[in-house]
């Protein structure tokens, strides 16, 4: 092992012993510990004991990570602690030591310390995302300096908390890099200003000298990092004052300081195809099939790759990492925007599959935006909110709001893939759920369209009631009617006129003669029965009751015949219509399978055709059952007894018209 490689070791080493003892110590207060938290730890060990070539160690590692699920609370307190003097072994070669140096509150003299690690400058396909974490931290760390030079009279509170948000933003930069020295300064910079904000601690001049130094070694880096990115110095180590500073830093805002998540340890770069991917496979979605983040290869992968992303960040660098991170899962399509103004105008301009939304953004932030666009659900993608806030108070606000999903700031490239990919797949599955609602809602307006139409049919053959008896299950409809009067009419000379006229004219003579019959027939309220040939049948008084059956068909005799003298003065005609009508007894009802027919039988209705037959053109002729029925309302003509063909004599009479009313004074 190198020197530097050598270096590297013993403050990583130092960094895991920390994690390590201060997860055994949870574990002994009776803090629970997660699962994941303790195999993370487990599996840094294994990574450590095997570049250190400790076998019987990295044996003992793989042993407990196997039992893991099975240990109780002391048995992972147990498991971890037995690690401890295996770590200071490999530190200190045998030496044991005290992983936390005692602080030094007497200035800041923070010249090179052993511990102080020696840092290669990853440069690779990494240099965008490098040159943007140095660009955006020399930024952010001049913009607080120049503010923390005021000192506390300039504002604390809001130094304070600005300056815990660009730590935070550092950090995650340089845990997305895999800067482990550096992302370890920053959080414990980020842990001493959250313990100010929170007042455990005073701030004081000697924080204000510890922030500033640890913001001017930062910067520094930044600035080595921008140097070998341009080419301008060459790729050599570089040592960072960082050691002391840690560990001046630590006892000061002490167990009071907010600790690392449990993801945190495991936060690395994303990993590279040639990492991730068999060597026969030349599918970047196959490493994340095999890790059960996404479906298989089909419409939901195809959905995946062919999503669309909007990604909204004021970090040109968050931005940069998150971008590289799907792209390596296989999404193609992502959109950028620096602010909540700038995302709100993409969504308008085009829709999205998702949305990675910042929370803390200049001009509109991600919680407005939340609330902008959940007054237009219908159109809303959904979002996911990955932010740097350490309040679960802020996570259950953005998931009120409509949030999908939340993330904390520094995000697990992973992770962030398996929630994106989660994410796409439930809108595919929505949007398929909305199509096949629609499909649904389609069929079935189509089918009320059609039994609509059905219905207009079966009304336009039979009466309304009938068919309502008819839709209820009934079978067999047939009734007797005490007291009702049919009508026949019959075109006189029809016959002769359809040897001379154009069939086509012909039909839509009678078309025009026998859809007048049916408006009156309608308008009285009567039930057409049907037509044969020239001639049309009605029946008042079935199959609904009616009292003054015989009356409403003396009217719409009439009518009808004024009908016919008004469509021959249109055609230059000459129809004339016969009319009969005869009262009494009927039996009526539906007969057919597939055509159904409403239809009467009875004497009453065989005396009604032959009157008709026997009546005078343009006049109605009426037997004296119906004449009885109507000589108080209606003159009548007495045209004595006609011999009806099967039936035989039977007195009949002309209907004139109504009697005229008759007032008194």
């Amino acid at each position: 092992m190198t020197s530097n490689q050598q270096n590297t070791s013993r403050a990583t080493i130092g960094h895991l012993l920390q994690r390590i003892s201060l997860s055994t110590q949870d574990l002994a207060a009776g803090k629970p510990l997660e699962d994941l938290r303790c195999k993370l730890l487990l599996e840094e060990c294994a990574v450590l004991s095997a570049t250190c070539t400790e076998p019987a160690f990295l044996t003992r590692i793989e042993n407990a990570l196997l039992d893991l699920d099975s240990l109780s609370a002391v048995g992972k307190a147990e498991c971890l602690a037995s690690l401890i003097p295996e770590l200071e072994s490999i530190l200190h070669q045998g030496e044991s030591c005290d992983v936390t140096p005692p602080p030094s509150t007497s200035g800041l003299d923070l010249g090179p310390d052993p511990a102080d690690p020696a840092l290669h400058v990853p440069l690779s396909d990494d240099n965008e995302l490098l040159a943007e974490f140095a660009k955006e931290t020399t930024r952010l760390l001049l913009e607080l300096e120049a503010e923390l030079q005021g000192g506390p009279a300039n504002g604390t509170e809001d130094i304070m908390e600005r300056a815990f948000r660009y730590f935070h933003t550092v950090k995650g930069g340089a845990i997305y890099l895999g800067l482990t020295p550096i992302s370890d300064l920053a959080r414990e910079l980020e842990f001493l200003l959250d313990a100010v904000k929170s007042q455990t601690i005073a701030f004081s001049d000697e924080l204000l000298s510890i922030t500033l130094r640890g913001s001017g070694i930062l910067r520094d880096f930044a600035r080595e990092i921008a140097a070998r990115v341009d080419g301008s110095t060459p790729n050599t180590p570089v040592t960072l004052p960082t050691a002391r500073l840690v560990a001046t830093i630590k006892p000061i805002h002490g167990r009071s300081a907010p600790q690392p998540t449990p993801a945190e340890p495991a936060l690395q770069p994303p990993p590279r195809e040639d990492d991730t991917l068999g060597e026969h496979s030349d599918d970047p979605l196959d490493f994340m099939h095999r890790k059960g983040n996404i479906p298989a290869r089909g419409s939901a992968a195809e959905a995946v790759h062919d999503a669309k992303i909007l990604v909204v960040d004021d970090s040109k660098m968050m931005r940069v990492g998150i971008i590289r991170s799907l792209k390596q899962l296989g999404f193609q399509t992502m959109t950028e925007a620096e602010n909540g103004r700038e995302a709100l105008d993409r969504l308008g301009q085009a829709d999205y599959d998702l949305m990675l939304l910042d929370v803390e953004m200049p001009e509109v932030n991600g919680l407005q935006v939340l609330d902008e666009i959940r007054k237009h659900p219908q159109s809303a993608p959904p979002v996911i909110v990955i932010s740097g806030s350490q309040h679960t108070g802020d996570a259950v606000r953005c998931i009120e709001m409509g949030a999908e999903d939340y993330l904390p700031k520094p995000f697990d490239p992973v992770l962030l893939r398996a929630r994106v990919a989660t994410s796409i797949e439930r809108k595919r599955l929505r949007d398929l759920e909305k199509e096949h609602l629609s499909r649904i809602r389609e069929e079935h307006d189509m089918v009320v369209a059609e039994k609509e139409k059905t219905d207009k049919l079966l009304h336009n053959i039979l009466p309304r009631s009938i068919v309502h008896r008819l839709k209820g299950g009934e079978k067999l409809i047939a009734d007797a009617h005490p007291s009702v009067t049919v009508l026949f009419a019959d075109l006189v000379g029809f016959t002769q006129l359809s040897r001379t006229m154009e069939a086509s004219r012909l039909v839509k003579m009678l078309n025009a003669i026998f859809s007048a019959f049916d408006m009156l027939v309608e308008r009285s309220g009567l039930e057409k029965i049907k037509t044969i040939g020239d001639s049309y049948m009605v029946v008042s008084g079935a199959p609904e009751h009616r009292e003054r059956h015989a009356q409403a068909a003396a009217e719409l005799a009439l009518s009808m015949i004024e009908s016919v003298i008004k469509i021959n003065e249109v055609n230059q005609t000459d129809l004339q219509v016969r009319i009969g009508l005869n009262s009494g007894p009927v039996v009526a009802g539906v007969i057919g399978m597939r055509k159904f027919t409403y239809d009467l039988w009875g004497d009453t209705v065989n005396t009604a055709s032959r009157i008709e037959t026997a009546g005078i053109p343009g006049k109605v002729l009426c037997s004296s059952a119906t004449a009885e029925l109507l000589k108080e309302e209606f003159d009548l003509e007495d045209n004595g007894p006609l011999e009806l063909k099967g039936i035989g004599a039977s007195h009949t009479f002309f209907i004139k018209g109504r009697k005229p009313m008759e007032w008194t004074f």
